[in-house]
């Protein structure tokens, strides 16, 4: 008779202790998703931060700019704002100078992806014969 009360103990125990491994489980496995939460909301908060950092270099770099442009409209250097981009000093549209070191704007723009080979006189003066009246020109600070 001392068998079948040896082999309930060893039941009841094998059930307690399965019980204990999936509860031990269960707190690891709620550990780990609140771990790997943490983690991910740091890294998002870096990667926020950065972009808040960037955006704060553009906007100081984009005030800057303007204050340039208000200072030249006040003192009359120019009229519009399409000239302070695509005029030099002595007012020449800078796309059509022929000579690539001269292509500087009043601010010190020069010409997106311009290159020492790229001649843009002959297209852009044909453009204008045209009359074409809107040429897309990207601006680059030099």
């Amino acid at each position: 008779m001392k068998l079948p009360c040896l082999s309930y103990k060893k039941g009841f125990f094998t059930v307690y202790v399965l019980f204990l491994l999936s509860i031990f489980l269960f707190f690891i496995t709620i550990t780990q998703i609140i771990i790997n939460s943490k983690i991910d909301f740091f890294k998002n908060t870096q990667v926020s931060t950065k972009n808040v950092f960037d955006l704060q270099i553009l906007d100081t770099i984009i005030t800057t700019e303007l204050k340039v442009i208000e200072s030249y409209s006040k003192d009359n250097k120019i009229l519009e704002i399409n000239n302070f981009f695509d005029s030099d000093i002595n007012n020449n549209k800078i796309f059509l100078i022929r000579r690539y070191e001269d292509r500087i704007s009043l601010g010190g723009y020069t010409i997106y992806n311009d290159g020492e080979n790229v001649n843009y006189y002959n297209s852009l003066i044909k453009k204008l014969e045209k009359g074409i009246e809107n040429i897309d020109i990207h601006y680059v600070k030099k």
